[in-house]
C-alpha cells in the first residue's frame, strides 16, 4: 500500500502532531511526546479512494483520524471518585541506590543520594500514581519518560569508578559520568566492551565465587562472606583474582536469565534480579519455564571458543562494523569470560542474529542495506506504484524481530523517549544497532471506505516489526557521508516529490528530488568498479605468489634430480673402472697359469728344470703383484664406499630439506588462506560500511528537514536552561561573595598577626645590633690595651735578657705557655696560670709583670665572652632567618588568596564593573601586602648587614689570634 512521502504537521483537537523520522520514513508524533512509538503514526494513502489514513507503528492499528493524546492524558490524569492516590514513600532503595523524596518547584520528586556529583534534573524522577495498575510509576523531570523501576545510579557510578581504577583509564571517572548524564548504563557497557569484564554487584560476585568454589575448592565456601567483605568495593579485581586462580569463569543462573531476556524480551531486564531472587531454590524450573515461554537458550557455557568468536564477530558486523577489526583484541581483554562478552554485546546492541543471517554475514550479504533503501524509496523518482506490496513483502521476509523502544531501554536512566534535539545529539554519541523498522504488509489492504460513511478501519498485526533504535552514527560514517555529499559539486540537493497533491504545503520541506536516482546509481557503479579493481589486484597478487612458489618448487626438484644424477654417474664410473682393473688382472693371472701348466707338461727333462724354477719364481712374483693390485683395488673400493656414504647422506639431507620446504609451503598456503579469509572479512565489513553510508546519506536528507521543525522547541528549551543556569550562577555569586568576605577577614587577621611578629623581630634585631655595637667597642678598647701590654712585656723581656740562665729558661717556659694559650683560647686561663706560678716560684718578678699577666688573663676572659656572645648572636640570626622564611611563605599564600579572590570576583557574572567596598578592601589589602613585602626586604637587608658584621668580627678575632701567637 503506498505511503505518503511528504507529510505536514497537523493538529487533532488539542494535540499538535509534528513530523519525525523513524528509520528513514516520515511519521507524525505528538509534539509533547516525539519519541513515543505508541503515539507515532505512519501516513498512508488508500489507492482506491485516494484518502489518507493513519497506521500506528507499534500496534499496526489503522484509523481515519489522529487521536487527541493530550485530552486523553488529561482525562486519565483527572481524579475519579473513590480513586484517591496514596502519598509516595519518603525514600526508595533500588539495588543499593537510595532515592529520597524532595520538594522542588515542579512538585515532589525523588533525588538520588551518595552520588559523586550533584544530581541533575535528568537524574530526578516524579512519582505518578497509576490507578489502573495500583502502583507508582516514575516520570523523569527532564525528558518526561516514565519507568516502572528507578535506575541503580549508584551502582553505575561505582562500576565506572572500578573500571577507571582497575584498567588505569586516563582522566577522571566523575568527568566521564558528567559527560554521559542520563546514559550511565550505556557508559558502563561501552567501557566494559572496550577494556575488560564488567564490574559485578556484591551479590553477583558472591554467586560467581560460589560457582568457582563448587567446581574447584568446596572448602572455601565456609569463609566466602568474609572473603567477599574483604574485596567489597573492588569486585572486578576479586573476579579477576578468581580467574587467575581457577581459570575460565562459570556462568551463573542470573547471567543465563539475563541473556535470555536480552535476546527475547529486553523490557524485562530490570526485573531479572527479582525473578532470580524469587526462584532462589528453583533455578532449573525457572530456566525451563523461560525456555517454554520465550524460546531456547542460545548462549551456552560449553560453546567452543571458535563459535563464540564467530558470534561476536557477527554481532559487531551487524551493529558496529567499525569494531570488527578489534575482535581479537576484545577477546584477549575478555580472556576467560568470552561468553560473558557475547552476553554484554547482546545487551548493549540488540538481539543476536540467527544462524542463516550469521552465515550470510560471514560469507558476504547478497542483499545489502542499499537495496532496502531503494525499496523504501520506491524506485525511480521516489514515487510509490501499485507494485510496492511485492517489494515490501520481499523486504519483510528479511527483517528480524526486534523489541519496542520502551522495552529496549527500560533499565537505563533515560530511554529513547527524549526530545528530538537531545536524541539527535545522543545518536551521534552512542553506536546503536541498525535494524529495519518497517516492512509493509505482504498482501494488499482491504477496501477502505471514505470517512463520510463513518467507518473506522482496524486491522490485525501484520508482519511489520518495530524497533525504536536509530541507525548508528559513528565518526567514520558521518565522515563518509560528508565525503559522499561533496563528491560532485554539480549535483543539487535531492528533494522529495509529493506522491499526492496537497494544498498549503509546508515551506520548510523540500519539493523534489530530480537527480537523486542518477547520483546514487553513478556512485554505486563507481563503488562497484573500485571493488572489482581491488578484487582483480588481489587475484593478481595471489597468482603471482602461486607462480613464485611453483617456480621455487620446480627449481628445487631440478636441483635434486641433478645431484642424484651426478652421484649416480660418479658411482657408475668408479664401479666400471674397478671392474675393468679386476677383470684385466684376473685374465692375466689365468693366462699365466695356463702357460705355466703347458710348459710344465712339455718340459720333462732335467735341463728344463732350471727354466721351470725360474718360471715358477716369475709366477710367484706375478702372484705377489696380483695380490698388491688386489690390495689397491680394496683401497679403491673402500674409498668408493665412503664416497657412496657421502652421496647417500647428501641425498638424505636434500630429502629432509625438501620435506622442510614442503612443510613451509603448506604453512605458507595456510597462512595465505588465513590472510585471504581476513581480507574477505575486511572486504565484507567495508561492504557493510558502504551500505550503512549509503543509508545514512539517504536518511540525513530527510533528517535535515526535520531538524528545522525542532529549532523552535530547542530554542525554548535552551532559553529555559539558560534562565535556570543564570539563577544558579546568581546563587553561586552570592555564596562566592560571602566566602570572599570570610577569606578577606581571615587575610586581614593574618596580616595583623604578621605585622606584630615583624615588629617584635625588628625590636629584637635593634637590641642585638646595640649589643653588638657595645661589644665591638669594648673589644676594640681591650685590643688596644692588649697591644700596649704586649709592647711593655716585650720591652721588659728585652731588659731581662742579661740575667742568669735559670731566668732565661723560666722566660722561655713562660713564652711557650703564652703561645699555647694564644693558640687555644678556651684553655687560656689554665695555660696562663701555670707559667705565672712557675715565674713566681722561679724568680721574683716585678709587680708590673703581675699586672700585665692579670691584664692578659682578663683579655682572655673577654675573648671567651665575645665568642659566647658571637655564638648566641649566630643562633638568634638563624632564628630570625627561619621567621623571615615563614613570613615569606605566609605572604605568598596571602598573595595567592588575593589573586584567587580577584579571579573569582572577575569570573562572577552579572556584577557591574564599579568600585565597591569590597574593591576598596582589596586595594587596602594589597597595600598592606606591599608594606609587609617592603618590611621583609628591609629585614633581609638587615640580616645581610648582621652577617657582614659577623664576618668582620671573625676577621678581627683571627687578627687577634695571630697577634697572640706572635
Amino acid at each position: 500500500m503506498p505511503t505518503v512521502r511528504e507529510v505536514e504537521p497537523r493538529t487533532s483537537g488539542s494535540t499538535h502532531y509534528i513530523v519525525c523520522t523513524v528509520q528513514g520514513r516520515q511519521c507524525l508524533a505528538p509534539q509533547s511526546q516525539p519519541n513515543n512509538l505508541a503515539l507515532t503514526f505512519l501516513v498512508k494513502l488508500d489507492p482506491r479512494s485516494g484518502q489518507e489514513f493513519y497506521v500506528n507503528v507499534a500496534t499496526k492499528a489503522k484509523s481515519w483520524e489522529l487521536p487527541d493524546a493530550a485530552a486523553e492524558t488529561a482525562l486519565d490524569a483527572s481524579p475519579r471518585d473513590g480513586d484517591a492516590a496514596p502519598s509516595p514513600p519518603a525514600a526508595v532503595t533500588v539495588v543499593g541506590t537510595r532515592y529520597e523524596l524532595a520538594t522542588a518547584d515542579g512538585g515532589e520528586r525523588y533525588v538520588p543520594q551518595r552520588l559523586p556529583f550533584e544530581p541533575l534534573p535528568v537524574h530526578c524522577w516524579r512519582p505518578v500514581w497509576e490507578a489502573s495498575e495500583g502502583r507508582f510509576v516514575y516520570e523523569n523531570c527532564e525528558t518526561a519518560e516514565r519507568v516502572a523501576k528507578l535506575p541503580p545510579l549508584e551502582y553505575y557510578c561505582d562500576a565506572v569508578r572500578q573500571l577507571y581504577e582497575f584498567y588505569g583509564i586516563a582522566g577522571s571517572f566523575v568527568d566521564a559520568l558528567r559527560q554521559h548524564c542520563g546514559n550511565e548504563r550505556r557508559l558502563v557497557e561501552s567501557l566494559s566492551i572496550e577494556y575488560g569484564p564488567m564490574p559485578l554487584r556484591s551479590e553477583e560476585a558472591m554467586e560467581v565465587a560460589e560457582c568457582y568454589f563448587h567446581r574447584h575448592d568446596k572448602s572455601m565456601l565456609a569463609g566466602m562472606e568474609g572473603l567477599l567483605a574483604q574485596w567489597r568495593g573492588n569486585e572486578i579485581a576479586f573476579v579477576d583474582a578468581l580467574y587467575e586462580e581457577y581459570g575460565k569463569r562459570p556462568r551463573t543462573t542470573r547471567e543465563r536469565v539475563r541473556a535470555m531476556y536480552a535476546q527475547y524480551h529486553p523490557a524485562k531486564l530490570p526485573y531479572c534480579d527479582e525473578e532470580v531472587d524469587r526462584h532462589k531454590e528453583h533455578e532449573g524450573e525457572l530456566l525451563e519455564a523461560l525456555e517454554r515461554q520465550l524460546g531456547p537458550e542460545l548462549i551456552k557455557e560449553e560453546e567452543p571458543l571458535e563459535g563464540v568468536t564467530q558470534r561476536v564477530r557477527c554481532q559487531l558486523l551487524k551493529y558496529d562494523p567499525a569494531r570488527v577489526a578489534e575482535v581479537e583484541k576484545l577477546l584477549v581483554k575478555h580472556m576467560g569470560a568470552e561468553v560473558q562478552l557475547l552476553e554484554l554485546l547482546v545487551r548493549h546492541y540488540g538481539p543476536e542474529v540467527g544462524p542463516a543471517e550469521r552465515e550470510q554475514l560471514l560469507k558476504g550479504p547478497a542483499h545489502t542495506a542499499w537495496d532496502d533503501a531503494e525499496d523504501v524509496c520506491g524506485g525511480d523518482g521516489w514515487k510509490v506504484t501499485d507494485s510496492a506490496p511485492s517489494a515490501e513483502a520481499a523486504a519483510a521476509a528479511k527483517v528480524s524481530a526486534a523489541p519496542a523502544a520502551d522495552e529496549m531501554h527500560t533499565g537505563s536512566c533515560v530511554s529513547d523517549n527524549v526530545p528530538q534535539g537531545s536524541l539527535n545529539a545522543n545518536v551521534l554519541k552512542d553506536s546503536l544497532p541498525r535494524m529495519k523498522l518497517f516492512a509493509e504488509e505482504s498482501a494488499p489492504a482491504p477496501r477502505v471506505a471514505p470517512p463520510t460513511n463513518n467507518v473506522t478501519l482496524t486491522a490485525e498485526l501484520s508482519a511489520e516489526n518495530i524497533t525504536p533504535e536509530a541507525p548508528p552514527r559513528t565518526a567514520a560514517v558521518d565522515h563518509a557521508a560528508t565525503a559522499l555529499c561533496e563528491t560532485d559539486d554539480t549535483v543539487q540537493h535531492p528533494q522529495l516529490a509529493p506522491s499526492a497533491p496537497q494544498e498549503g504545503g509546508s515551506p520548510l520541506l523540500p519539493n523534489s528530488f530530480p537527480h537523486a536516482n542518477t547520483v546514487w546509481r553513478k556512485h554505486t557503479e563507481i563503488l562497484e568498479v573500485e571493488r572489482r579493481l581491488r578484487e582483480r589486484e588481489f587475484q593478481k597478487q595471489q597468482e603471482c605468489m602461486q607462480l613464485e612458489e611453483e617456480k621455487l618448487a620446480r627449481e628445487f626438484e631440478a636441483h635434486q634430480r641433478l645431484v642424484a644424477l651426478e652421484s649416480e654417474r660418479r658411482w657408475k664410473e668408479e664401479a666400471t673402472r674397478m671392474m675393468e682393473v679386476a677383470q684385466s688382472a684376473a685374465q692375466h693371472a689365468v693366462q699365466e697359469l695356463t702357460r705355466l701348466q703347458q710348459r710344465q707338461d712339455e718340459e720333462s727333462g732335467g735341463k728344463e728344470r732350471a727354466e721351470d724354477v725360474a718360471r715358477q719364481q716369475e709366477h710367484c712374483q706375478a702372484v705377489e703383484a696380483l695380490n698388491s693390485a688386489n690390495e689397491a683395488l680394496l683401497g679403491q673400493f673402500a674409498h668408493m664406499k665412503a664416497q657412496l656414504e657421502e652421496a647417500r647422506a647428501s641425498v638424505e639431507s636434500y630429502a629432509a630439506r625438501n620435506e622442510e620446504l614442503r612443510t613451509e609451503s603448506m604453512r605458507m598456503a595456510n597462512k595465505f588462506a588465513e590472510v585471504q579469509r581476513q581480507y574477505e572479512l575486511e572486504l565484507q565489513g567495508m561492504r557493510i560500511h558502504l551500505d550503512d553510508t549509503r543509508v545514512r546519506a539517504a536518511t540525513r536528507i530527510s533528517e535535515q528537514d526535520v531538524k528545522l521543525l525542532h529549532l523552535k522547541r530547542q530554542e525554548e528549551t535552551a532559553v529555559a536552561n539558560m534562565l535556570r543556569e543564570l539563577e544558579g550562577e546568581r546563587r553561586s555569586t552570592a555564596a562566592a561573595k560571602e566566602a570572599w568576605a570570610r577569606e578577606k577577614a581571615e587575610a586581614q587577621t593574618s596580616i595583623a598577626s604578621l605585622q606584630r611578629q615583624l615588629t617584635a623581630v625588628t625590636e629584637e634585631r635593634e637590641g642585638l645590633r646595640a649589643t653588638l655595637t657595645s661589644r665591638e667597642a669594648a673589644l676594640s678598647a681591650r685590643t688596644k690595651e692588649l697591644e700596649e701590654l704586649y709592647g711593655a712585656l716585650r720591652h721588659q723581656r728585652t731588659a731581662k735578657r742579661g740575667v742568669a740562665s735559670q731566668t732565661e729558661s723560666v722566660d722561655v717556659g713562660a713564652v711557650s705557655a703564652e703561645m699555647r694559650a694564644a693558640e687555644d683560647p678556651f684553655h687560656a686561663l689554665n695555660a696562663s696560670a701555670s707559667p705565672s706560678t712557675q715565674l713566681t716560684h722561679a724568680v721574683s718578678a716585678p709587680p708590673k709583670a703581675g699586672d700585665l699577666q692579670e691584664a692578659f688573663n682578663g683579655s682572655q676572659r673577654t675573648v671567651m665572652e665575645l665568642l659566647a656572645e658571637r655564638e648566641k648572636m649566630m643562633a638568634e640570626c638563624e632564628q630570625a632567618r627561619v621567621v623571615t622564611a615563614l613570613l615569606r611563605q605566609q605572604v605568598k599564600s596571602l598573595e595567592c588568596t588575593v589573586e584567587k579572590l580577584e579571579l573569582r570576583h572577575l569570573a562572577v557574572p552579572d556584577i557591574p564593573v564599579c568600585a565597591t567596598a569590597q574593591d576598596v578592601a582589596v586595594v587596602s589589602l594589597k597595600e598592606d601586602l606591599v608594606k609587609v613585602g617592603n618590611q621583609l626586604l628591609k629585614s633581609d637587608a638587615e640580616s645581610t648587614q648582621l652577617k657582614r658584621e659577623i664576618r668582620d668580627l671573625r676577621s678581627l678575632l683571627s687578627l687577634y689570634m695571630s697577634n697572640a701567637k706572635k
